[in-house]
């Protein structure tokens, strides 16, 4: 879901570790009574259908019918289902399958039809629910199939050494499904992390650690905490979601991932920029970076806009660094000695920088296809810097000759982002028809006029001696 932190900042993640790494999945969540109101809650009171015997369900049938497409058109899985008429071919599929359950006649069901026909009800809504829920975070259809069966035999293990099937099996059923969509969110959380923050991005005698902290992170914002939660967590620092309806296995499940995202970037932030940024201006960009991906993660809730703030990051420590970086060169402070001029050079370095940056995003120049690309910007910078220079250091060398070398460097310049061979053929260029105009307009003006009228090609022939010899 979150893989773009992968290298974000310069790091190469080895993605065989994962393999070596995993940790157990976190335990199925449980609770000792069931709690009304909760996504699945019409779920909960079908399943009573079960327990009243063939003659009951008979009379309740329809009733029990709506309670059930009206679970699937909750809130809160209306983005996964939000075909309502799909929901209520399904609701009378199960029904179906319970219809074969109850068979004929007016007897009460045994304990063993009424296992049967909870785990038939459990099966169904998991199958349903898992893999749209999963969708975007858990790709894998063996993986997702897994975390369906794991599911499904919590629940059934539950049922099965029920001793009475019409309340301790029921109180079973009702539990696992009340709890589905908080257990898929824990377990969005642990594949998150297992796919996109294993070592190195963790180190691997930290990892154990990490995933604790990640499942005691959504567990605790559920309010549903281990009864052993781990020690020594890192401080969260994104917010828990604004308690009622604000907070839930989704809102809860981001959050959890919002920090372990934070805990991997701050240090990678701070080692990247602190190898690019001169010294003086490392503390500032770093508080900076951070501020900003740490302001903007607890709005994203898609993968897409995870990008957007981990793009944002990039982006705007680039443009800082480029600017300080632009300020520390000796070259620009002798060619532009005001603060004035040295403004404009920055504003026009970090232009070439932010065009850059952009022109990445719109290409989709990804490292591994999951993190913006913006190495060759800082080849832009420099780039858009050294014509700057020149162009300035022409018009202080010779003003009257300036305008013919500035002209020609327009009209080759390839662009900020060309490479290196390209940007210095134009230099060149540049350069060399300033040295010509240069000393043709001196040539004119040391030199008797009756030697230049009487030799009509005696400037451009000396003019160009001075080309050949700079070329």
């Amino acid at each position: 879901m979150f893989s773009h932190l992968i290298g974000c900042f310069g790091i190469a993640v080895v993605l065989s570790t994962l393999i070596s790494t995993a940790q157990a999945e976190p335990d199925i969540i449980s609770r000792a009574r069931p709690v009304p109101g909760s996504t699945f809650a019409g779920f909960s009171e079908f399943a009573q259908t079960v327990v009243g015997g063939r003659i009951y369900y008979r009379q309740k049938r329809a009733e029990w019918l709506q309670l059930l497409q009206t679970g699937l058109n909750h809130p809160d899985l209306r983005r996964q289902f939000p075909d309502q008429a799909a929901n209520t071919r399904f609701a009378e599929h199960v029904m179906r399958g319970v219809d074969q359950i109850m068979g004929s006649g007016v007897s009460i069901m045994t304990p063993a039809q009424t296992r049967t026909a909870l785990k038939f009800l459990h099966g169904a809504i998991v199958d349903r629910v898992t893999p749209a829920v999963l969708r975007g975070h858990v790709d894998n259809p063996n993986t997702v199939a897994a975390i369906g069966t794991r599911l499904k035999a919590s629940a059934n293990s539950c049922i099965d050494r029920s001793t009475v099937a019409s309340t301790e099996g029921f109180t079973c059923f009702m539990n696992a499904v009340d709890l589905l969509d908080e257990n898929l969110g824990n377990l969005i959380v642990y594949y998150t992390t297992l796919s996109n923050m294993a070592p190195p991005l963790v180190p691997s005698n930290q990892w154990a650690q990490f995933t604790n902290c990640r499942n005691y992170d959504y567990r605790y914002c559920v309010a549903m905490p281990p009864a052993n939660p781990p020690q020594n967590c890192a401080p969260n620092v994104i917010p828990l979601p604004p308690a009622g309806a604000g907070r839930n296995s989704t809102t809860c499940a981001a959050r959890a991932i919002q920090n372990g995202i934070m805990q991997i970037s701050t240090p990678l932030i701070r080692d990247r920029i602190g190898s690019l940024a001169p010294a003086s201006d490392r503390a500032r960009i770093t508080t900076s970076a951070i501020a900003t991906l740490q302001s903007c993660l607890p709005g994203a809730a898609s993968e897409t806009a995870i990008t957007g703030c981990i793009d944002r990051t990039v982006i705007s420590s680039g443009e800082m660094i480029a600017e300080a970086q632009i300020r520390s060169r000796p070259e620009v402070s002798t060619a532009f000695p005001t603060a004035a001029a040295r403004q404009q050079v920055v504003r026009l370095g970090v232009a070439a920088f932010r065009a850059c940056a952009t022109a990445a995003q719109r290409a989709g120049r990804r490292t591994d296809g999951i993190v913006l690309d913006v190495g060759p910007c800082e080849g832009a910078v420099t780039n858009n810097i050294a014509r700057q220079v020149l162009e300035e250091t022409l018009r202080k060398r010779d003003p009257l000759s300036a305008p013919t070398g500035v002209a020609s460097l327009r009209r080759c310049w390839p662009g900020d982002q060309a490479s290196s061979g390209r940007i210095n053929a134009c230099l060149r260029e540049g350069l060399l028809e300033f040295s010509e105009a240069s000393a043709r307009r001196q040539i004119v003006a040391r030199t008797p006029a009756s030697l230049v009228t009487a030799d009509a090609g005696f400037v451009d022939r000396n003019a160009r001696i001075v080309s050949t010899c700079l070329g």
